[in-house]
């Protein structure tokens, strides 16, 4: 670190922000508009040598990974020679993944010459100071405590799963969130009569697909029509056998919530890895069920 630029016309700044309250951010502490205050006192401090090119703000983006669209707006501009400068109120704004944080610093900006500094930590790439020799090890401290965040909240959920609150975005077919209680399930008369009829024709004998063709034909608004806002782009009426499989398959009908249906690869990574049905978790009787026990047991034998 501490390679010394020359810059003959100053420095076009590029001032980047970023906030997202899942990593641990603070609303007020670290707020766009305090961000934005503290980087425009630091350029004045700086004097006529630097000039502010434009704020680069990602408003609701984690700094796990660099899929921010700004982010990626100001690296497109470094690449353009449109600005020889970036500065970010701390290292974490930059990035809260140590190894992301340390490429852009030590090589990215570097090889293009580009000076960075974060205020707070007392980083600036133009000097030699053992703030920068810091570096790596901050970057490190950013990256354990999101991950030590990251398990306090993967914890929370669980926890609240555990309890069988409903927490996904989507109700199950035939049921909706209770506008009284957004983690809780209530029956919707019509499409619990469809679950029930899927379920009596497939114990007597009908097929996925005979079933799902029964309902197109009969234009029944398919599942994905309510999830989709009740959009109608002509697939309102798509019933498809393996959306008739999952729900004859599926324990919310007898009042259980199913849970733990995928894993986080990493906290980093959006990635998620399925979990064979097996190991799903059940909290039972979260919810009124819309079909018998003795039914459903009966479709899961005939299903196996």
């Amino acid at each position: 670190m501490g390679g010394v630029f020359i810059v003959k016309n100053g420095y076009k700044v590029a001032a980047y922000l970023r906030l997202s309250v899942e990593d641990g951010d603070k609303e007020v502490s670290d707020s766009i508009v305090s961000q934005k205050s503290i980087i425009e006192e630091k350029i004045k401090k700086l004097g006529r040598e630097f000039e502010l090119y434009d704020f680069y703000i990602d408003d609701g983006y984690t700094g796990l990974n660099t899929d921010r669209p700004n982010f990626q707006r100001m690296l497109e501009d470094i690449e353009r020679k449109k600005v020889n400068c970036v500065i970010t109120k701390d290292l974490s704004r930059l990035s809260r993944n140590n190894f992301e944080a340390n490429y852009y610093i030590e090589i990215f900006f570097l090889e293009r010459e580009i000076r960075y500094i974060a205020i707070l930590d007392n980083v600036d790439t133009y000097l030699k100071n053992s703030n920068n020799d810091m570096i790596q090890f901050k970057t490190l401290i950013n990256d354990w405590y999101s991950k030590d965040i990251s398990r306090k909240v993967k914890s929370s959920v669980w926890a609240r799963k555990d309890k069988g609150l409903f927490l996904a975005s989507l109700a199950p077919y035939g049921y909706k969130k209770d506008p009284k209680d957004k983690n809780h399930l209530i029956i919707v008369t019509e499409r619990a009569m469809i679950v029930k009829r899927i379920f009596t024709m497939f114990d007597n004998g009908k097929t996925y697909k005979y079933i799902a063709d029964t309902l197109r034909k009969e234009k029944i608004y398919c599942p994905g029509y309510y999830d989709y806002g009740n959009s109608k782009s002509g697939s309102e009426y798509n019933w498809r056998s393996e959306a008739v499989k999952r729900i004859l398959q599926s324990q919310y009908y007898i009042g259980n919530t199913e849970y733990g249906k995928k894993l986080n690869l990493s906290y980093k990574s959006k990635k998620v890895k399925l979990v064979p049905r097996d190991d799903w978790k059940i909290a039972l009787n979260t919810h009124e069920a819309i079909i018998d026990k003795a039914l459903f047991d009966r479709v899961q034998v005939k299903i196996n």
